[in-house]
């Protein structure tokens, strides 16, 4: 009987001490298990090997930078100025062939705050401000300063041209066109008026008087001639017809939303416009001579503007002989783009570590 028990008992002591031993040894990780290896500058998952970005730290500190596309096509400026405890940072297109339509700006306390990928590129979908804009020649964006001195300004820009429709409209011009006045120093213009018939120009529009001593009453009626502002033949009816551009230039900076009235707007033209400005100053509602003084100073520096499409185009509608004694007024239509092109612009500076070409900058004076 107990040579039976023991012939049992040896095996299964055997089987135990095998268990035991099985079960003190170090259990090795699943391959398939998910590491996250931090670095200085990713998060790698799974058995990838880590990669070391190397972030130029921009010593050259600026307040302005070009703004290029393509690499190398110069279109604009990125400017950062500090206003209370925030940058406006303001992206500026300078070549009129140009404009934005989109934005993305990250600003940061070091490049590796941007918001890149493993590899070093920037995730400019991820950029914390921006958007998309209506081909635009100026884009401002206002950032808390505590976000850090390091900036990342991209754009998409696009290359345009002058419509071709629009550009023959202007050609087929001058025309004669029914003209009336349905307002007078109603806020927003000197003059409003509509024009009838059946060409381009038919509309209502917002209207500027360009001749100080004719007379223009409220429902009044009448024949005119449309001239472009830039049109070589365009009648000297002017005193001083060599600041119709400063005059056109005027109407392209939207003053009535900086604080200005159209009687401050109004004055200033006329300043531009007439040798002999003595006679008594007539419906220009409330309005300041040193505002007014102050839009004909920055004027009479542009006494060469051209708009571009994207702009505003003066237009002169100048009564016929039927109404010799009615006073001309100046109207202005958009001039419309045809877009070319399509080119990725970046605020000049030291470059992201990927392969991509994208450039960034440090603020600082």
């Amino acid at each position: 009987m107990k040579m039976k028990l023991t012939k049992i008992y040896i095996p299964l002591l055997g089987l135990c001490m095998l268990l035991g031993v099985i079960s003190c040894q170090t259990e090795p990780l699943s391959l398939n298990e998910n590491l996250t290896v931090t670095n200085s500058s990713a998060k790698i998952k799974g058995n990838k090997v880590p990669v070391t970005l190397n972030w130029d730290e921009c010593s050259s500190k600026v307040t302005q930078v070009d703004l290029l596309a393509g690499q190398n096509i110069l279109v604009g400026n990125v400017t950062v100025e500090i206003v209370g405890d925030n940058y406006e940072i303001t992206y500026n297109i300078t070549d009129d062939g140009w404009c934005l339509t989109q934005t993305h700006l990250s600003v940061g306390d070091s490049p590796g705050d941007f918001p890149h990928t493993n590899t070093g590129n920037p995730k400019v979908g991820h950029f914390e401000f921006g958007g998309s804009l209506d081909c635009t020649s100026t884009a401002t964006y206002t950032v808390p300063i505590s976000e850090g001195t390091y900036i990342a300004a991209h754009a998409v820009v696009n290359c345009k041209s002058t419509s071709e429709e629009f550009a023959a409209n202007i050609e087929s011009l001058p025309v004669t066109i029914p003209v009336c006045v349905t307002a007078k120093g109603d806020g927003d213009s000197y003059f409003d008026i509509k024009i009838g018939g059946e060409s381009f120009l038919a509309g209502d529009y917002n209207a500027w008087c360009i001749n100080l001593h004719k007379s223009l009453s409220n429902d009044f009626c009448f024949d005119a001639n449309a001239y472009s502002m830039y049109d070589e033949n365009l009648p000297d009816i002017f005193g001083q017809p060599e600041n119709l551009g400063a005059v056109n230039w005027i109407v392209n900076q939207d003053f009535l939303t900086q604080g200005y009235t159209f009687g401050e707007i109004q004055w200033a033209i006329w300043e531009l416009l007439e040798l002999d400005n003595n006679t008594s100053y007539c419906c220009l509602g409330t309005w300041d001579e040193a505002k007014a003084l102050a839009i004909f100073n920055q004027a009479i520096q542009h006494i060469d503007f051209e708009p571009g499409c994207g702009e505003l185009l003066g237009i002169a509608i100048l009564p016929t002989e039927s109404f010799s004694s009615t006073q001309p007024v100046m109207i202005t239509i958009p001039i419309p783009c045809d877009i070319d092109c399509e080119e990725t612009a970046w605020g000049d500076g030291c470059g992201f570590p990927g392969k991509q070409w994208a450039t960034y900058f440090q603020y600082g004076n």
